[in-house]
C-alpha cells in the first residue's frame, strides 16, 4: 500500500486512528488528551502534511541522490532507465532475495542507519528542526507524525541511500514505509503496557517516551526506532519502571501551528545571527 495517495493515505489513517484509539481508551499510561480539542489542530493538520507533501518529498529526493550516485559511479544511461539498471544491480544481489528477507534486512540495517543520524539530529545545528518532532506537550498516536520535512528528509535520505546501496530492491524498500508510519505511530501511543522482556527486543511506547520526556538527566537515550539492541549496544538505554513527569522540547519554545512550524528553524538560524 501506498501512502503517497489519497486512497493509501486514508486507510492508513484510520487504521491507526481505529487501533491505537481503541488501545489508548483500554489503557491510558497519562491521562487522555481530547483528539477534537482546539489545541490539537497542529497535530491534524500534520497528517496530510505528512503524507501527501514530506512524503513524497522524502521519495523524490531519496531516488534522486541515489540517481546521482549511480551517475557518479558510471551510469551513463538515460533516467527513465535508471530503475531498469536498478532493479537488474539489485537482482544480482540482495534484490534477489525473497522480498520478506529483503525488508528484514532493510529494517534492521535501516534502524542502525536510523540510530546514529537520529543522534546527529539532537545536535546543535540540526536540533531546530529536529525540536518540531518534540514540540508536542501531549504524546499519544494523533502527535506522532509531527516532523519538519528537513528533519524527515535527513532521516529518510540516509537510510534510504544505505539500504538502497546495498542492492535491496525498490519493492522491498517502498514496503517499508507503511511499517515504519504505522509502528511510529505505535511508539507514541498513550499506553501503559510494559510488555515485559520483549521490551528489550523491540522498542515499544514506554521505551520511546523517555526520548521525549522533559527530566534532564535521560534527554539523550533511546535513538533507536526499532531495535533497542542499538541502544544497548552503545550506552544509551534508559528504561526504569517510573513514567516521565512531562514531556517537551527542553529549553527550545517551539510555536504551535503548523506553518509557525515550518518556519521556525529558519527564523531561529536568522535571529541567532542578528
Amino acid at each position: 500500500m501506498r501512502v503517497d495517495t489519497l486512497e493509501g493515505m486514508t486507510a492508513l489513517f484510520v487504521g491507526c486512528a481505529a487501533a491505537f484509539t481503541a488501545a489508548e481508551r483500554a489503557s491510558p499510561e497519562r491521562a487522555r488528551a481530547p483528539y477534537f480539542a482546539r489545541a490539537r489542530l497542529t497535530d491534524w493538520a500534520y497528517w496530510p502534511f505528512s503524507a501527501f507533501v514530506t512524503g513524497n518529498l522524502t521519495r523524490i529526493m531519496t531516488l534522486g541522490a541515489f540517481a546521482a550516485g549511480a551517475i557518479a559511479l558510471g551510469y551513463r544511461g538515460p533516467l527513465p532507465a535508471l530503475p531498469g539498471w536498478l532493479h537488474a544491480r539489485a537482482a544480482a544481489g540482495l534484490g534477489g532475495w525473497p522480498v520478506a528477507a529483503q525488508l528484514a534486512v532493510a529494517l534492521v540495517v535501516g534502524d542502525l542507519v536510523n540510530y546514529w543520524n537520529h543522534r546527529l539530529r539532537h545536535t546543535r545545528w540540526l536540533w531546530p528542526f529536529h525540536a518540531v518532532h518534540h514540540g508536542p506537550r501531549t504524546l499519544d498516536w494523533l502527535s506522532s507524525v509531527r516532523m519538519h520535512p528537513i528533519d524527515d528528509l535527513i532521516d529518510n535520505i540516509t537510510v534510504g541511500l544505505v539500504v538502497l546501496g546495498m542492492g535491496i530492491s525498490l519493492e522491498a524498500w517502498l514496503l517499508t514505509g507503511p511499517f515504519l508510519f504505522f509502528f511510529n505511530t505505535w511508539l507514541h501511543a498513550n499506553v501503559s503496557w510494559r510488555f515485559g522482556w520483549i521490551r528489550y527486543l523491540i522498542a515499544t511506547p514506554a521505551f520511546h517516551r523517555w526520548h521525549h520526556a522533559e527530566e534532564t538527566a535521560p534527554r539523550a537515550c533511546n535513538f533507536a526506532g526499532v531495535l533497542p539492541l542499538w541502544d544497548l549496544v552503545f550506552g544509551t538505554f534508559h528504561l526504569p519502571d517510573q513514567a516521565p513527569r512531562a514531556f517537551g522540547p527542553g529549553a527550545t519554545e517551539v510555536p504551535d501551528g503548523l506553518v509557525r512550524q515550518l518556519a521556525f528553524p529558519f527564523v531561529r538560524w536568522l535571529r541567532d545571527r542578528a
